[in-house]
């Protein structure tokens, strides 16, 4: 075959191809008629396993000694060579890895000089370094990115102190709380140790990178008033719509309140994108991959605002309501409500041992709720929400809670009440004692 034929089966330049000839590490036959350069199979082969080595940094003459030395020697040599590659870059890396990888197959002859010519050549291409390039941006930490990182893991840090006041005598809130502020402490130490072992070699990277995420960093402010103004919000929404005549206080059930906080916060999330998006193209930054996202979202946004709407009705509707004399549960199935007389309950259930949603269990176990039965139906009071115009319900927190469970008392409804766990509540002592008033009236 031809030089230009070589060039498309190597990926090699001809002025390269004549230069390793030049150089001894490959003989070519010739033509007698016409002196023309005549390349095999072999030849080939010969030049995609010197373009593996050069890949590996070795030298021509390293190359010379590797074609003489046996495979023993060979292997011993890539294993060196990958000791070489001690280092944070992402190349080195690669090289390294792809050494250590070749020494164990080297013997395998014909296979593995083409596998090994295909991967430099992915690794080489145009669709591998972008692919690198967005690991390297992932993997870059920012000095914004840092402070936030150490604010949220610092949390249980703080969080301990407050606990040692709180809960000075409970050995195993202290105990769990410090066995997470330990674990966060230690985080935190990797990732700035991380943070100023890369800023040695990318500073300018994590410079650029650190621009880009002071806006991210900037727009938790308005998600965090955002989201308390969405608490507001959602209570005046929930009244206006399903607040019966005299009610007393009411509540999400099946966690439809941290659904409903989420899937509020996220066209506000959506629109603090867009506008950093936009501030960054005036200012002529580089776009983010939060750009791509907000894109797709958009081009599908009809699709994205029925299942929107979909979430929110369903967040919205579980929510049941308490007056002097009725129950008024809402749901999926019947968002007009239905209405039950406290005579309807069958069964009261009370302990400081359950809760719908806590990742934490000593907190689950911490926590008070009261539970009724209506036939098959459940409905758990753990955080009401009050009436504000009641008085005596504003003055006194849980107050709502003890007076509705005296009343359902009095009509004889069947009670089953635990005390156990009362002692991980994070509350003050004065609503403790008012939950185990009521655990005791009527069990």
């Amino acid at each position: 075959m031809k030089i230009n034929d070589v060039e498309k089966l190597t990926g090699l330049t001809a002025k390269s191809i004549r230069y390793y000839e030049s150089k001894g590490l490959i003989t070519v036959q010739h033509n007698k008629e016409n002196g023309y350069r005549i390349y095999t199979e072999e030849d080939v082969l010969h030049l995609k396993r010197i373009k593996v080595l050069r890949y590996l940094d070795f030298s021509i003459e390293e190359i010379r000694c590797i074609q003489e030395q046996e495979l023993p020697e060979i292997q011993r040599t890539l294993q060196r060579q990958a000791e070489q590659f001690e280092s944070l870059s992402d190349t080195c890396d690669l090289k390294k890895s792809l050494c250590i990888s070749l020494s164990k197959d080297y013997d395998m002859k014909n296979r593995m000089v083409r596998e090994y010519d295909e991967a430099i050549e992915f690794l080489k291409g145009k669709e591998f370094e972008e692919v690198q390039e967005s690991l390297r941006e992932l993997a870059c930490p920012s000095l914004p990115q840092m402070i936030v990182c150490t604010l949220v893991l610092g949390a249980p840090v703080l969080g301990l102190f407050l606990n040692i006041q709180m809960h000075s005598g409970n050995k195993e809130i202290l105990i769990m709380n410090a066995v997470f502020a330990l674990i966060g402490a230690v985080w935190i130490s990797l990732q700035w140790r991380d943070y100023f072992q890369r800023r040695k070699y990318q500073k300018e990277r994590m410079k650029e990178k650190g621009k880009q995420d002071v806006w991210v960093v900037l727009a938790i402010i308005p998600v965090l008033i955002g989201m308390f103004t969405v608490l507001v919000l959602i209570d005046r929404l929930v009244i206006s719509l399903f607040a019966p005549r005299d009610w007393l206080f009411y509540e999400f059930q099946g966690g439809g309140d941290i659904l409903l906080i989420l899937i509020t916060e996220l066209p506000l999330f959506g629109a603090i994108v867009y506008l950093i998006e936009r501030i960054r193209h005036v200012l002529k930054e580089k776009s983010s991959d939060l750009a791509v996202l907000f894109e797709i979202l958009w081009n599908h946004k009809m699709i994205f605002f029925v299942v929107w709407c979909a979430l929110f009705y369903f967040a919205v509707v579980n929510v049941a309501f308490v007056t002097p004399e009725t129950i008024v549960s809402y749901s999926t199935l019947h968002p007009a409500g239905v209405t039950y007389e406290y005579k309807d309950i069958s069964r009261v259930d009370t302990s400081f041992g359950w809760k719908n949603i806590d990742v934490r269990e000593y907190k689950k176990k911490g926590t008070f709720s009261y539970r009724i039965s209506i036939g098959e139906k459940k409905l758990v009071f753990s955080q009401p929400s009050i009436n504000e115009s009641i008085e005596r319900y504003v003055e006194d927190t849980y107050l709502e809670l003890e007076e509705f469970d005296v009343r359902v008392m009095s009509l004889g409804v069947p009670k089953k009440g635990s005390a156990k766990y009362s002692d991980r509540c994070d509350l003050d002592q004065v609503y403790v004692n008012r939950f185990l008033r009521i655990i005791e009236n009527g069990n």
